[in-house]
């Protein structure tokens, strides 16, 4: 099969985006671990609920601190000094995570490690949108969502059967090799032109894609349209309707429990025939990362609204198997295969988030905020996703010390609850639909167009 050499320049232009979406999943999949072999410990690592509790929150109070940043930091300075940035922290705090366990510094370090994920999580797909063409963005985008995963698996695995220099160690050797990848970066010709620099965003338009007639009318195109034409920051986009429904989206796939039961899993988890918690950890990062392949062939076989509900009815469910089995649990009531129910019934939440509900997000990210909006709803949608991390990390273990673990998933539920209701009465069917019929969509002040299909759509528009 024949690979054109623009193919492999795409290919090489990622390359550090990839290690990088690897080192912030490495982040969460070594956290968990880690918390629950420390945890109550009496070496020189001894880590409290309290602790446990604090690390998890900065880093999502790091990942909403940087992702409010990170798009003015990308407009001002370009796109590969922003991740050229968040390579060089992240293998600033994982080297410095492998050589100290000073509690109080761990707190500094997973901010920093939260504030990486933040800009990661900003950058990547701007990045990847603006460099790739459209018959590669998707693949490209699902690529780092899966190194994201196996990241996560990775260092779990790492945690559980290595010690912490030699985890902590491998990791930061990664993220050595990711800093070094930066020398692979492109940087976009649409930053360029809106900067004026259009020499170089020519020489770097052809070098991605190729110099035929195709590319040089694409070029041509955006030239016009781009050329100097760089904007100031605009508090504009949020009277926006389409920028709230992004919003409230990002806000409620997190209330749903999903940044409390990653971190903390492995505290959440009983030991299961030969497994130990930590084990069982691995396990759930394993399917996280195989529901991130699934994704690929599900999203776009069906229509988005009849998965979002499907979403959030199965997490209902499973958030109330969880917490009738910590109420028989409590209760002194005997099940048979406790350990392997409860880990199931955790796992099969975070699989379906993972292979719908993530996924579902991010791709509505992408088609419902305005262009001009892009930047500054992206972040500003991952800043509100992430204090809703951070209160849950901060609340979980606490909220299951007063009230038993339970409540918690009784909460998710509820969430996952008000999620469904939001998406069926105030999330449009985007499917099959390109920008511009997105655009006309919102126009309409009836809701109930939102319901429709693409060849709705169409037959209304003929």
């Amino acid at each position: 099969m024949y690979i054109s050499k623009s193919i492999v320049h795409q290919i090489l232009a990622i390359i550090p985006v990839t290690i990088g979406n690897f080192l912030v999943g490495a982040v969460f999949g070594w956290l968990a671990p880690t918390l629950k072999t420390y945890r109550g410990s009496q070496d020189e690592f001894p880590l409290t609920d309290e602790d446990c509790s604090r690390m998890v929150m900065f880093s999502y109070v790091g990942r909403i601190f940087c992702c409010l940043f990170a798009t003015a930091i990308g407009d001002r300075f370009g796109r590969v000094t922003l991740i050229s940035l968040t390579a060089l922290l992240m293998t600033i705090s994982w080297t410095a995570t492998a050589l100290t366990k000073i509690i109080p510094l761990h707190y500094v370090l997973r901010f920093i490690c939260g504030g990486c994920f933040g800009m990661t999580n900003v950058t990547t797909p701007i990045y990847i949108g603006e460099n790739s063409p459209p018959q590669v963005r998707a693949i490209f985008n699902s690529v780092c969502l899966m190194f994201l995963f196996g990241g996560q698996v990775v260092s779990c695995v790492l945690a559980t059967y290595c010690s912490y220099l030699v985890a902590t160690g491998i990791i930061a050797a990664i993220s050595v090799v990711g800093l070094a990848s930066t020398i692979l970066l492109r940087e976009p010709a649409q930053y360029l032109l809106v900067n004026g620099h259009e020499a170089e965003a020519e020489r770097q338009f052809f070098w991605l894609r190729g110099e035929d007639e195709n590319t040089k009318r694409e070029f041509g195109e955006m030239k016009a349209k781009l050329l100097n034409t760089k904007t100031t920051f605009s508090f504009a986009y949020l009277m926006d309707r389409r920028v709230w429904i992004v919003f409230a989206m990002n806000t409620l796939i997190f209330t749903t429990g999903f940044p409390a039961i990653s971190s903390l899993v492995s505290i959440a988890l009983t030991p299961a025939g030969n497994f130990s918690e930590n084990e069982l950890t691995i396990l759930f990062e394993l399917t996280q990362f195989v529901g991130a392949v699934a994704s690929l062939f599900i999203i776009d076989r069906f229509d988005r609204r009849p998965l979002w509900t499907l979403t959030c009815v199965l997490s209902i469910g499973f958030h109330l198997m969880t917490a009738a089995l910590y109420h028989l649990r409590d209760e002194g009531v005997h099940v048979a295969g406790y350990s392997w129910l409860l880990f199931g019934s955790i796992t099969a939440y975070t699989t379906v988030f993972s292979t719908l509900m993530f996924s579902l997000n991010c791709t509505a990210r992408g088609e419902l905020l305005p262009q001009q909006y892009k930047g500054a709803g992206s972040s500003t949608s991952l800043a509100l996703n992430s204090v809703v991390g951070s209160i849950q990390g901060f609340t979980f273990l606490k909220i299951a010390s007063a009230f038993g673990m339970k409540v918690n998933f009784i909460i998710f539920a509820a969430f996952s609850f008000v999620l469904w209701v939001f998406c069926y009465f105030l999330v449009p069917e985007t499917r099959g639909l390109t920008l511009v019929e997105i655009e006309e969509l919102f126009e309409n002040s009836n809701e109930s167009d939102f319901k429709q299909t693409k060849a709705d759509f169409q037959g209304k528009t003929c």
